[in-house]
C-alpha cells in the first residue's frame, strides 16, 4: 500500500516536470532565437581581439588604481569610477592582469545593454525589442563605450536599466509620479496628468 503510493507520487512528480518542461519549450519562439543570435554578434563584436590595442593613457589611469589596489602596502589609490575599480579588483586575481581583463567589464556591462530591450518585449513588442537590440548591437558608440576600460559602460547600463525598470512598472502605467531619490538630491520623473 505505502509502495503504490510512493510510485504514484514519483509518477506525479514525472509528469509534473515534463509539463514545465513542455510549457517552457512552448514559449520560446523564433523571435527569441533571433533575440539569442543578435546577442551572440554583440558578444563577437565586444569580445573579440579586446585585449589587442594597447591600453589608452585614461584607461591606463584606470587599470592602474585597480592594480596598485591589489598591491601589498598600497595607500592612496585614486579610482575614477568606483564601480569598474571594485568590479576589475575583483577579477584581477582570478583572472590576471591583461589588457583584455582590464576591458572584460565594460564589455560585460556592454553586452548587458544589448539584454535590456528584452525587459521592455511586452511594452514595445518582441519586434520593437529585437530592432532596439539589433541598434544597441550596431551602434559604434556603445561599441566603443563597451570595449574601453572605466565605468562609462556600467554608468549607461545603470541608467537604462533604471528607465527600463520604472516604465515597466506599474507606477508609470498608472500616471503616477516616480521619484527616484539618490544622496543628496535626485532627479523627478512624472507621469502626464490628466
Amino acid at each position: 500500500m505505502q509502495i503504490e503510493a510512493q510510485l504514484e507520487q514519483a509518477t506525479d512528480s514525472n509528469l509534473a516536470e515534463t509539463t514545465t518542461a513542455d510549457t517552457w519549450m512552448a514559449r520560446v519562439s523564433a523571435a527569441d532565437g533571433f533575440y539569442l543570435l543578435i546577442v551572440i554578434a554583440a558578444a563577437i563584436m565586444r569580445f573579440s581581439e579586446i585585449g589587442g590595442i594597447p591600453l589608452s593613457p585614461a584607461e591606463a589611469r584606470e587599470a592602474l588604481a585597480a592594480w596598485q589596489f591589489l598591491q601589498p602596502g598600497s595607500t592612496a589609490v585614486s579610482a575614477g569610477s568606483p564601480a569598474y575599480f571594485t568590479l576589475t579588483s575583483l577579477l584581477m586575481p582570478v583572472l590576471g592582469t591583461s589588457d583584455a581583463i582590464m576591458r572584460l567589464v565594460p564589455a560585460l556591462f556592454g553586452l548587458g545593454l544589448i539584454c535590456l530591450p528584452w525587459l521592455l518585449r511586452r511594452q514595445i513588442g518582441m519586434t520593437g525589442a529585437l530592432v532596439g537590440a539589433a541598434l544597441l548591437t550596431a551602434s559604434p558608440l556603445n561599441s566603443a563605450v563597451s570595449r574601453t576600460a572605466g565605468g562609462d559602460a556600467i554608468a549607461l547600463f545603470a541608467l537604462l536599466l533604471v528607465a527600463c525598470l520604472l516604465y515597466t512598472s506599474d507606477a508609470a502605467d498608472d500616471d503616477t509620479i516616480v521619484g527616484v531619490w539618490g544622496g543628496g538630491g535626485g532627479c523627478h520623473w512624472g507621469g502626464g496628468g490628466g
